[in-house]
């Protein structure tokens, strides 16, 4: 609620305007963004799907790694320090990732990068499917450890759509919709863990539920990959174009008038 009583005032009282219009002439009538007006730009088709690819990679990097260390413990008998290691060595795979994402960025589109990344945590599950057990099994360690770094190739992922998502969310709204945003990191933070520590003992059962999830990840990224594209020249007015909002703005200017003025 402070997203929306700070970022989302009510709409101007004085203009009567009716209920029953567009939530953009309601903006465009009042002059600033209302609560119609940002609901109205948070339940388009790319928002959703790009909240959606939000929870799936919280749900399932945090899950994941929660299940890390019972796992190892049960199929190789790795104790504190061959656990610690193995994290350390992740870490710099995923800094390094991150690194190259820098470079790659420029290269492709931020959709483009999201979808190859999903699908790529998805084939790492099935992956993990295929090598994990709940018993004692080091001959698997090569595998194992094969699966770790294709996934943590997708990490990622989450700081694309980060961009994305900012990109295509009204500059209005922008407190609104990143506050959703991270709430909806949080649930997926909360409930990867859950279903990982629950569901251990049937690995089949854990991976097959993220791999379904993921898999309908990448069904609505295909369906929606024209519409996740950074707006240019589109020709349906967005709640911007409604509202006095400064795109470009100079940073030489100064915030506050000074005295002499």
């Amino acid at each position: 609620m402070v997203f929306f009583l700070h970022d989302v005032p009510y709409a101007d009282e004085d203009n009567n305007v009716e209920e029953t219009e567009h939530p953009r002439q309601v903006a465009q009538a009042s002059e600033t963004p209302t609560y119609k007006t940002a609901l109205w730009e948070l339940l388009r088709e790319e928002t959703v799907v790009l909240l959606t690819v939000t929870f799936f990679t919280a749900f399932n990097k945090i899950g994941l790694e929660t299940s890390v260390t019972p796992l190892v413990l049960m199929m190789f008998r790795w104790k504190e320090v061959e656990t610690s290691i193995f994290f350390i060595c992740c870490g710099l795979e995923v800094l390094a990732c991150y690194v190259g994402l820098s470079y790659i960025s420029k290269k492709f589109h931020d959709r483009t990068i999201i979808l190859w990344g999903v699908m790529l945590s998805c084939l790492s599950q099935a992956w993990f499917m295929a090598v994990c057990t709940n018993t004692y099994n080091p001959g698997r360690l090569p595998f194992y450890l094969t699966g770790v770094a294709v996934h943590l190739l997708t990490f990622p992922v989450d700081a694309a759509t980060a961009s994305l998502f900012s990109k295509l969310t009204d500059p209005s709204i922008q407190g609104v919709a990143h506050g959703i945003r991270l709430a909806v990191v949080s649930t997926g933070t909360i409930m990867g863990p859950v279903w990982s520590g629950a569901t251990l003992h049937m690995l089949h059962v854990m991976l097959g539920v993220i791999i379904a999830i993921g898999g309908l990840v990448v069904v609505m990224l295909l369906l929606s990959f024209r519409r996740l594209k950074e707006p240019q020249g589109q020709d349906e007015p967005r709640v911007a174009d409604c509202v006095s909002v400064n795109a470009d703005p100079d940073e030489t200017t100064q915030l506050l008038p000074s005295s002499d003025a």
